[in-house]
């Protein structure tokens, strides 16, 4: 596994969502790092609570801008929030537990699901506003 670097392709064309993005990725890989250098879990934990905090802001943002110009698939990217958000959450929840392949795991679902969700899934909401002028 390796740490996410920026790359142009992930841009959406919504400045905004790219930079929350781009400080998204950098949280991930503060996870990562956390986890590399070993770090009790109590730190990891600190770190993913910014993390959720953060994300679930950066959804709420998205989601308004859809809403507020009727997006087509606002539901569907809700949905798939709301998944992950579940998710980590139930990760976060077994933190403590002393499962070893935890952390690891949790960085990669973040990873993966950040990187496949803005390419396909955020990148269809940037073409929808570009057509509109919008951003």
């Amino acid at each position: 596994m390796a740490i996410i670097r920026w790359k142009d392709c992930y841009c959406t064309g919504v400045p905004r969502f790219d930079e929350e993005h781009k400080v998204l990725v950098g949280l991930i890989n503060g996870l990562y790092e956390a986890i590399r250098s070993d770090r009790d879990h109590v730190d990891l934990e600190g770190i993913l609570d910014e993390l959720l905090s953060y994300t679930e802001s950066h959804f709420r943002n998205e989601e308004a801008l859809m809403e507020e110009h009727a997006y087509p698939h606002l539901d569907e990217h809700r949905s798939a929030h709301e998944d992950l958000t579940l998710k980590v959450r139930e990760m976060r929840s077994r933190m403590g537990e002393g499962e070893p392949d935890l952390p690891l795991a949790l960085y990669a679902l973040l990873r993966d699901w950040l990187l496949n969700h803005v390419v396909i899934k955020d990148k269809q909401y940037g073409e929808f506003f570009a057509d509109r002028k919008i951003c």
